[in-house]
C-alpha cells in the first residue's frame, strides 16, 4: 500500500480516534498483526479487528463514515442488529442508546466470539448465535465458497455440519418481551430476498424503521415488492437504505 494512502488514512483517522491512536493502528497494521485493538473515544473499550477479513471497512464505515449516525430512532426501546459482524454496530447502538436492548443476531461462530469481546462492556446487549429468516428453521449456508454478498442460504436439520439456527424478526421481538422494535439493520448477505418474501406482511407491522444492506438484483425486488414505494418511504444512507412506512 502507497505511502499516500497510509498518511492520508491516518489524517482521516485522526479525527475519529485522535493523532496517537491513528499513528498507532498504521504501525501495528504495517506490521501485519493478525489483530488489531482500536480505541475509539467515548466508547468502553477498544475494538479487536481482524486482517484479511471486513473488519476494516466496517470499522471504517461506522466510526469514521458515521454511516449510522444517519436517521437514528428517537428513545428506542428495540434495536435488532441483524448480520452483527464483530459487533461494531452493535457497541454503536449501545454506546448511543444505553437504555434500550441491542439484540446481536450472527451465524458466524469466528464473528460471535470477536463479537463477545467487543460488546462485552454492554450490559444492554443480547446475542443471539444464528441468522434471521423467514421461518424458524435451522440453515446452512449452500455455497460457502461463494462471495460472501452471494451466499445462499438452504434447510438443514439441527445437528447438520454447519447448520444454525434461524430465527424470525418476530421470535426476535417475542423473546425481548416487547411488542415492536424501532430499528432493525439488516446486512445479512443476501437472505434479504427471503426474508422480504414470504410472510414479510407479518414482520413489517411490528418494525417502525429499516436499515437495510442490499446484496443484488433479486434482493432489491423482494424488498420493493414488500416495501412499494406508494405505502413506504426509502431514503439512501451510504450503502444502505432506510425504509420507513409512510404516515
Amino acid at each position: 500500500m502507497d505511502v499516500g494512502y497510509k498518511i492520508r488514512r491516518m489524517r482521516r483517522w485522526a479525527q475519529i480516534v485522535g493523532l496517537w491512536q491513528a499513528l498507532r493502528f498504521e504501525i501495528v497494521w504495517s506490521l501485519r498483526f493478525a489483530h488489531v485493538y482500536v480505541r475509539v473515544p467515548g466508547y468502553r473499550q477498544p475494538f479487536l479487528i481482524r486482517r484479511h477479513t471486513s473488519d476494516y471497512s466496517v470499522f471504517e464505515t461506522v466510526f469514521v463514515e458515521k454511516e449510522f449516525e444517519q436517521h437514528l430512532p428517537s428513545n428506542p426501546r428495540l434495536i435488532i442488529d441483524g448480520g452483527a459482524n464483530i459487533g461494531l454496530s452493535t457497541a454503536f447502538y449501545a454506546q448511543r442508546f444505553p437504555e434500550a436492548l441491542i439484540v446481536a443476531v450472527e451465524p458466524s461462530s469466528e464473528n460471535l466470539s470477536l463479537l463477545a469481546i467487543n460488546c462485552d462492556a454492554y450490559q444492554n446487549v443480547q446475542v443471539l448465535a444464528g441468522g434471521i429468516w423467514n421461518r424458524s428453521e435451522f440453515l446452512r449456508i449452500s455455497n460457502p465458497n461463494a462471495a460472501a454478498w452471494s451466499f445462499r442460504c438452504e434447510p438443514a436439520a439441527e445437528g447438520t455440519e454447519g447448520a444454525f439456527r434461524a430465527y424470525t424478526v418476530q421470535e426476535i421481538i417475542n423473546l425481548a418481551q416487547l411488542e415492536r422494535c424501532d430499528l432493525l439493520k439488516l446486512d445479512i448477505e443476501g437472505a434479504e430476498e427471503q426474508l422480504f418474501s414470504e410472510f414479510a406482511d407479518q414482520w413489517l407491522a411490528r418494525v417502525d424503521a429499516i436499515l437495510v444492506e442490499i446484496h443484488g438484483a433479486k434482493c432489491r425486488s423482494a424488498v420493493e415488492a414488500a416495501c412499494p414505494i406508494e405505502k413506504f418511504e426509502r431514503t439512501p444512507c451510504g450503502e444502505k437504505f432506510l425504509i420507513r412506512r409512510r404516515s
